[in-house]
């Protein structure tokens, strides 16, 4: 979830110009990602287009993730709402945490803040986990040896498995 922090009105970046003023010197411009940019913008903010689905599919390198989240941050301080991006990987989650949104709080005028929400399915179930525990000390431990000629053994300090 995105959401700005502070109160002062600032206006998104639809020119080349203005958006090369925000980019970091050794940042590229990229015309395919400027276009998502504003694609993006116009379609929370015109009202003829904030009821039509919005679909962009581009290619690797065309810069998405700063392609959707530069527009987000500005409709969500304008807005003064929070945006909620879903991703199918959580690669993807760690990237706009540890890169995207990094540098967006560098090169915006103003500061987001970002939280990451997972499933539950990211989350140990401790009572699963305590089943587990339980019925690994019922397992009938193994020699050491009958370990080792079946190639069980851990190598380094030959621990009996259980």
């Amino acid at each position: 979830m995105l959401s700005a922090t502070d109160d002062h009105e600032y206006t998104f970046p639809r020119t080349k110009k203005s958006k090369l003023k925000l980019y970091p010197k050794h940042f590229e411009w990229r015309t395919d990602q400027a276009k998502m940019m504003n694609l993006i913008y116009r379609q929370y903010t015109v009202p003829k287009t904030q009821h039509q689905p919005l679909i962009i599919e581009a290619p690797t390198g065309t810069g998405k993730s700063l392609g959707y989240t530069l527009p987000l941050a500005y409709l969500a301080r304008h807005e003064d709402r929070q945006v909620v991006i879903a991703t199918d990987t959580v690669l993807l989650q760690s990237q706009l945490m540890s890169q995207t949104l990094p540098l967006l709080n560098d090169i915006l005028p103003f500061h987001i803040n970002a939280v990451v929400v997972k499933g539950k399915q990211h989350y140990l179930d401790l009572n699963r986990f305590f089943d587990v525990l339980e019925t690994s000390r019922t397992v009938q431990t193994v020699p050491a040896d009958q370990t080792q000629a079946a190639g069980l053994a851990d190598t380094n300090d030959n621990r009996r498995l259980r």
